[in-house]
């Protein structure tokens, strides 16, 4: 279906921080399933989707084709609304403009996503350590208030993801944010921390932590999320 006005998350924004992580690289440090980082991912934005909300993502080629698979079953069609913003934003530096994943392109050519490229900082290499800074200028430009995302989303990942949660929290403090912990990853540690918090209305902490059943979870979410920023 295509986003029309009567859908809750019509006309909002939702930050969703994916990756599955290297092994060669995260092997002994976190735990992870790759395949529950799939299920999660996919039951997420199909959720989104469905309530009219659009996604900001800093790309990773792991969950681009998983995007691009999902955002061909919600293609809007041309009288279902006037709103041309695509489905997915994907944010990336422009060290990696040469190493767009064919499958981030089709998203953009099939009128899906669009791609924002952020200008490198002069001096850094698409190298791990060698592009902090670069990496922080395109958060910095995801997440600035024209984007204004509504809440956040982690699933899985890195020391990346870890980054963009306390990005979010800073920059949009008081804003719902959701680690889902059961495909492992940071965002395992992240849904740790919010054991026992009072802040969400209609989600059980337990079960950010918990659950493998992420469509029910992605309910609990959004009915959560919607009751906090309406």
């Amino acid at each position: 279906p295509g986003p029309g006005p009567s859908r809750a998350l019509a006309g909002r924004r939702v930050f969703l921080s994916a990756s599955i992580p290297d092994r060669e690289t995260w092997r002994g440090k976190y735990d992870w399933d790759p395949l529950e980082i799939t299920d999660a991912v996919v039951a997420g934005v199909a959720a989104i989707w469905t309530e009219g909300g659009k996604i900001l993502y800093g790309g990773h080629p792991a969950i681009s084709p998983l995007l691009l698979r999902v955002a061909q079953d919600f293609r809007p069609e041309a009288d279902e609304s006037a709103d041309d913003e695509p489905l997915v934003t994907v944010y990336q530096s422009s060290l990696y403009q040469d190493r767009i994943p064919e499958e981030t392109l089709n998203l953009q050519a099939a009128g899906l996503g669009r791609i924002r490229f952020i200008e490198a900082v002069p001096g850094d290499t698409p190298r791990r350590g060698q592009n902090t800074a670069s990496l922080l200028r395109m958060r910095v430009e995801m997440l600035s208030p024209q984007n204004d995302p509504a809440f956040a989303i982690f699933i899985g990942g890195m020391d990346g993801i870890e980054v963009e949660y306390r990005a979010y929290r800073e920059r949009f403090p008081g804003r719902p944010v959701y680690p889902i912990g059961a495909p492992g990853g940071v965002a395992r540690e992240l849904a740790d921390t919010v054991q026992g918090s009072p802040e969400y209305v209609r989600v059980d902490p337990e079960a950010l932590r918990e659950s493998a059943e992420y469509g029910a979870l992605m309910d609990d979410i959004l009915a959560d999320a919607i009751t906090r920023i309406a």
